[in-house]
């Protein structure tokens, strides 16, 4: 996982590492749309100096596979 993944995670959902691994899993699956909101905008600022702060800005930026390069997704 990247630092910048966790550091993420930590933020926006700070009990997830105290979640066995099943359900992380279920977690990962059934992210709510806010939090993979929350975390893909903390990613891009962390990772790219790039700032979101709608929903549909990811789709001005083309950031609709942004999550193909996660490897919890």
């Amino acid at each position: 996982m990247l630092p910048e993944l966790k550091k993420a995670i930590m933020r926006f959902v700070p009990d997830y590492f105290s979640w066995d691994k099943k359900r992380q899993e279920q977690y990962r699956v059934n992210t709510p749309e806010e939090d993979a909101f929350k975390i893909m905008q903390f990613l891009l600022r962390e990772l790219f100096d790039i700032s979101v702060y709608r929903q549909g800005d990811f789709e001005t930026h083309s950031f609709q596979n942004f999550h193909a390069l996660l490897p919890c997704r």
